[in-house]
């Protein structure tokens, strides 16, 4: 192993280091100094470098531990690894793509993002639902870049349903709540009554919603004056009062007449996809069905 083949290897290791510990600035600051003294990194090293100054990825992605925090980020820097890479003639993955365009997008750089997406395609390397989710989710709450050599969005609501459209028809992927719900925010502003065709499609879909974000986007839409709705959020006690005006909810009775026939219906629908995007029937409502 000649000098520059063993500061190279070197270099990989300080960046794997860093990875872990998420020195994003340590890791950069090593990879400025192999440069000046004339050492490239490998492959690999390359792309855990853009990893981490991108921001390592969409948190809880892979197979890693999920972060209790969120990761440093320098999208300046990344895009100095990103040049570096192609000077270098290194391939840059899907990976790396998704660490760009997500880092693009919480920078408020969602034009740039943008343009990492529409170079991913021309490469024909096939986007994972997250580039998608990065992208919608910066487009629902854009505003316009400070920096003048930013890239404009003239219509993010067409934006975003151009890319929603896309990750569906072209690539077959299957929305989250997470992405309806962006869908959906990018509706709010603009009133626009494409939200109602969002939000059937999103309740046929089965998803059982769990997170705050798709109720306060609700409430954003039906409390708006003109509609005039009255909207209260409020605890439910375990006697089924509600906190708010002691009123009590009401279960729904079915007649016993139309108890098998509503089981046999509700195992009609009771499918479930496993990780291996293989479908079965849910055995609970099987057993709930002979009882």
């Amino acid at each position: 192993m000649n000098e520059k083949a063993f500061h190279s290897f070197e270099l990989g290791l300080i960046v794997s280091r860093c990875c872990r510990d998420m020195d994003l600035d340590g890791a950069y600051a090593a990879y400025l100094d192999a440069n000046k003294q004339g050492v490239s990194p490998g492959a690999e090293t390359f792309c855990n470098l853009l990893s981490l100054t991108a921001g390592l990825g969409t948190q809880g992605s892979g197979q890693a531990l999920v972060r209790t925090q969120e990761p440093p980020h320098n999208l300046a820097a990344a895009l100095v690894v990103y040049d570096d890479m192609l000077r270098c003639k290194v391939e840059v993955p899907e990976a790396s793509y998704t660490a760009l365009i997500r880092c693009s997008c919480i920078s408020n750089e969602v034009g740039r993002g943008l343009m990492f997406f529409k170079e991913l395609q021309r490469l024909n390397i096939t986007p994972k639902l997250r580039s998608f989710t990065s992208l919608l989710e910066a487009l629902g709450t854009y505003t316009t870049p400070s920096d003048p050599a930013s890239p404009r969005i003239d219509s993010p609501i067409e934006c975003g349903f151009e890319i929603y459209n896309q990750m569906l028809h072209k690539y077959a992927l299957e929305p989250t709540e997470k992405e309806y719900v962006c869908m959906l925010r990018l509706c709010v502003p603009n009133a626009d009554p494409r939200f109602y065709t969002i939000l059937e499609t999103f309740a046929d879909t089965g998803i059982v919603p769990v997170s705050a974000e798709l109720r306060d986007v609700l409430k954003e839409w039906f409390g708006r004056p003109d509609y005039g709705y009255t909207i209260t959020t409020s605890a439910v006690q375990k006697d089924g009062l509600l906190c708010v005006n002691n009123e009590k909810l009401r279960s729904l009775e079915v007649d016993e007449r139309y108890r098998a026939e509503f089981l046999a219906q509700l195992q009609g629908f009771a499918l479930i996809v496993d990780d291996n995007r293989k479908i079965k029937m849910n055995n609970k409502i099987k057993e709930q069905n002979k009882k």
